[in-house]
């Protein structure tokens, strides 16, 4: 509006001129966990608190679910760019439309996927979209939750059957939009009793779900923390640096310690202090928490440098996403695990780390849509002689956050596992400054023709053995895998490589970044198979 006001000549062209907003009613039982707290977890206990998804959305590719889709695409909203004026009458009226959304078949909704159609003139000759399935695609869609018809809980999936219809609720503000599909009243009562609950409500993002309600990470935090921790520790303080917005890792490895160890304290980096407090009373640890800002090594620091709050005993500390749900190493991990090893060096103090170790491994790829997101493909046309291949050079370094779908990555060589941090291992600094320096690995034979990509990066940490018990997730219990991340091709080495080619990568430690893994070289299998006859 200010763009047509005051810089458009008359008859001038805006560009985009319009959208066009579309929903679907969708079936994915998975959307739960990022939803609501599904209580999947064995290991803490979740009922009892309130909570509230911060978002109230999210935002997912939705090839990359498991899915079924109940009804035709609807028109949801129609926004046009180059009439200032009604674009001022939808912000003033703000709920702008309410939309009957019919279903095609009989199943169970759990939300109501959107995206958007962006017309670049008025024929709608040229157009980019958000719509699911296209495999150029670069933005998700956006999933807005259908909530049970009554519950006392906050269930997620309404039953319809063909021909029934659900309401969707379409509001536009100056900064987004949002496409709520309408309520039952007594969904609404639950989560006013919510609301009112003594407990303060916990405000949750849809990651932060999705970790709390990963019932087969927490069981393997929780064999870690019986198999790995020391049996004998001196009055030990348990220091959760994870970043999560509940102390969930604190609580699952306290309840896992030998009967013989009681922690003196609990320290957790959560912001949240009356959140954490209420989960800890709820889990049965009320009154021995400490909540403090450790977002650095140096904060790190400054806080085992407090013995009041630590403590004189052993160390226990946890770093339980030190792996990110994107695939990607948490940058300040080891500075931090460095940084408490060489206080408990100093302090005579015993430092036990879960994870105990951490394993990267390194696979060559080529990916067409981590291709596509990460540089330019096409350069000039004939239309419009504009040549932008030059961005490339302003190309990302890294990618993260891939689904195995999204990235449909062809394996070029093997997986290599290049190295192994032992976390708890007093060697553990020294380890660190070898690849301050910098260290060099050797990755093939590639095993078939291809152009790289991208340099897969696998951080993995162990697990004990499965227990002949273990829970197997029901249909609906699985989540979102952990996603794929790595490091984009650079553009200054060659693409094409053949069956018995070599790469040479560097993996070097930064402060701000973590691990980075660098290609050098391209080493070609021909050359070295004429090396000996010179």
């Amino acid at each position: 509006m200010d763009a047509c006001k005051r810089l458009l000549k008359p008859g001038g062209r805006l560009v985009p001129c319009s959208a066009t907003v579309y929903g679907q009613l969708v079936h994915c039982p998975t959307l739960r966990h990022g939803f609501g707290a599904t209580y999947a977890s064995s290991t803490f206990n979740l009922q009892g608190l309130g909570h509230k998804l911060r978002e109230g959305f999210l935002c997912q590719f939705l090839e990359g679910l498991d899915h079924a889709i109940l009804s035709e695409p609807q028109e949801l909203l129609e926004i046009c760019f180059d009439d200032p004026a009604k674009m001022r009458q939808q912000l003033d009226a703000c709920d702008v439309a309410s939309v009957s959304m019919q279903a095609a078949c009989a199943g169970t909704v759990h939300a109501v996927v959107v995206w958007w159609d962006l017309l670049l003139d008025k024929s709608g000759r040229h157009r980019v979209s958000s719509r699911p399935g296209r495999s150029e695609n670069h933005w998700p869609q956006v999933l807005w939750p259908v909530w049970a018809n009554a519950h006392k809980e906050a269930e997620l999936g309404r039953h319809v059957s063909a021909g029934d219809v659900l309401q969707v609720d379409i509001k536009m503000f100056e900064d987004r939009i949002e496409c709520r599909p309408r309520s039952p009243q007594l969904q609404l009562q639950a989560v006013q009793d919510s609301d009112s609950c003594e407990l303060p409500a916990s405000n949750l993002s849809a990651e932060d779900l999705r970790w709390l309600n990963d019932r087969s990470f927490w069981d393997g935090v929780q064999k870690q923390s019986a198999s790995l921790l020391p049996e004998r520790c001196r009055e030990p303080c348990i220091l959760d640096m994870s970043s999560l917005v509940l102390p969930a890792a604190l609580t699952v490895v306290t309840r896992s310690l030998p009967e013989g160890i009681r922690p003196k304290a609990y320290v957790s980096s959560c912001l949240a202090a009356a959140e954490a407090e209420a989960f800890l009373a709820v889990n049965g640890l009320r009154s021995k928490g400490r909540f403090c800002q450790c977002s650095s090594a140096n904060n790190l620091v400054e806080l085992l440098g407090n013995s009041a709050l630590v403590g004189a005993g052993d160390l226990i500390l946890v770093i339980s996403d030190a792996v990110r749900r994107s695939g990607e190493l948490r940058p300040d991990v080891l500075a931090q695990v460095e940084a408490a090893h060489r206080h408990c060096t100093a302090a005579g103090k015993e430092l036990s780390v879960l994870p105990n170790s951490l394993s990267l491994s390194l696979a060559l790829v080529e990916s067409m849509p981590l291709s596509r997101s990460s540089r330019v493909q096409q350069g000039s046309t004939d239309d419009w002689h504009v040549d932008v291949r030059s961005l490339n050079a302003l190309s990302p370094t890294t990618f993260e956050a891939f689904s195995e779908a999204r990235l449909d990555a062809k394996p070029l060589t093997c997986a290599h596992q290049i190295i192994r941090l032992q976390l708890s291992s007093p060697s553990f600094p020294s380890q660190m400054k070898d690849l301050a320096a910098g260290k060099k690995f050797r990755l093939g034979p590639v095993l078939v023709d291809g152009t790289i990509h991208g340099v897969l990066c696998n951080w993995s940490c162990p697990h004990p053995e499965s227990c002949p018990n273990q829970h197997l997730p029901d249909k609906g219990d699985e989540l979102l895998e952990v996603g794929k991340a790595g490091t984009v091709w650079p553009e200054t080495l060659p693409r094409h490589i053949k069956k018995g080619d070599h790469v040479v990568v560097e993996i070097r430690t930064f402060a701000a970044h973590g691990i980075l893994v660098t290609p050098l070289e391209v080493q070609r299998g021909d050359r070295e198979r004429r090396q000996p006859q010179q």
